[in-house]
């Protein structure tokens, strides 16, 4: 019995594919999110509209982590590698925004059915922090496999670095504002500002690792 193989050509080109289609979905989710928050800032619908797109953030969290791990084995499959090795090493670049994403949507959703929304709300946040503090560096080590020539490459890894920053100072700021929202400080405002400025690192990140800002360079 015959086993069709995939060519390495159409591997990519359907990695292209779902990458182009998760991507689109994460910006859409993103910019819903900075709405919703900037909606729940001027006061409308504060506590529904903070859950929601705690939600939407957890949704964007598992197509990054899908994303990732997507292109760690398009690297490994180009380079012709295999094995368990590569494959342990791969799975473990999906786990801190899985497990982000799962746990900010449950969280979302409790918070939608009016189980202690503030608490659970500024959890979520807290947790959001973190994940964006432990894969700031995934847009540098992707970038770093660049083929491009040496201007591009470097403007690339320039862009990565910026982007990288940008998420670790939002990280902070998620955690403190989600610590201080959780002890009770201004709660709802806390939760939405700090989904507000997570939203819009998301929307950076995207935009460069997802490919529009080195495509562009690329033209």
């Amino acid at each position: 019995m015959a086993v069709e193989t995939i060519t390495p050509g159409q591997f990519h080109e359907h990695a292209r594919q779902w990458e182009n289609t998760t991507l689109t979905t994460e910006l859409l989710l993103a910019c819903g999110a900075v709405v919703l928050a900037i909606l729940g800032i001027v006061g409308v619908f504060q506590n529904d509209l903070a859950a929601i797109a705690v939600i939407g953030v957890g949704v964007i969290l598992l197509f990054q982590g899908a994303n990732v791990v997507l292109r760690y084995t398009e690297l490994l499959y180009e380079a012709g590698a295999t094995g368990k090795a590569h494959a342990a090493e791969v799975s473990r670049g999906i786990t801190t925004e899985f497990l982000a994403g799962v746990a900010g949507i449950v969280l979302g959703i409790l918070a939608l059915l009016r189980i202690v929304p503030m608490t659970l709300m500024s959890v979520a946040v807290i947790t959001y922090g973190g994940a964006l503090l432990l894969t700031s560096g995934e847009s540098i080590w992707l970038s770093s496999f660049s083929t491009e020539n040496e201007v591009v490459r470097r403007l690339m890894h320039y862009m990565s670095l910026a982007a990288a920053g940008g998420q670790v100072l939002v990280g902070l700021a998620a955690l403190v504002l989600g610590i201080l929202g959780l002890v009770g400080i201004a709660p709802i405002t806390m939760i939405l500002v700090a989904l507000l400025a997570t939203g819009a690192s998301i929307l950076l990140r995207s935009s460069f690792v997802g490919g529009f800002l080195p495509d562009f360079l690329r033209m």
